[in-house]
């Protein structure tokens, strides 16, 4: 798939939750996993043009909001 993105704004990076920790103290080893409910982004424009798996065309091409 080949794609362009032009001034491209991201939020709510920060709003993320922790789902879960393991910790194991002798390994000195911790697993977390982490969730971003909403990442909201916009842009001036983007152009797309591909396949999504080999299976479904995925083109277009405008602003973004």
């Amino acid at each position: 798939m080949k794609g362009e993105l032009d001034k491209v704004e991201v939020s709510n990076i920060a709003t993320f939750e922790i789902d879960n920790i393991n910790t194991n103290i002798l390994q000195l080893k911790l697993d977390f996993g982490v969730s971003v409910p909403e990442i909201v982004a916009k842009g001036e424009k983007y152009s797309l043009d591909g396949n999504l798996g080999e299976l479904l065309p995925v083109y277009g091409e405008g602003s973004f909001k």
